[in-house]
């Protein structure tokens, strides 16, 4: 969304700032990305990206987010598999719920 400055009242003001932060948070990442990170494109089907929009908006954050944590979760998964161990849900009171295989 383009802002533009009609006046110098203080919505003007307040919005030309917000379009500033906005623009410098991309600047930002966009030299975080070069510097430490790298940008991924991902072909997901809709099914899959309405659940990680669901997701993002549950857990207060963002999509990428998301998908980092989410790996970080499968690395840990398929190291204990590699040792022999199994991915379990356990309640509150240590009573096994599910056993998690396949993944």
């Amino acid at each position: 969304m383009r802002i533009k400055a009609t006046g110098t009242g203080r919505f003007e003001q307040i919005a030309l700032q917000s379009q500033f932060l906005r623009e410098e948070s991309k600047n930002k990442m966009a030299e975080k990305t070069k510097k430490g990170s790298k940008r991924l494109n991902v072909n997901i089907s809709n099914a899959l990206d309405s659940t990680l929009e669901g997701l993002a908006q549950r857990e207060e954050t963002n999509k990428s987010e998301i998908l980092r944590k989410a790996i970080a979760l499968f690395d840990l998964v398929v190291t204990e598999k590699e040792k022999g161990g199994k991915l379990i849900v356990i309640d509150e009171n240590n009573n096994i719920k599910k056993e998690i295989i396949g993944l």
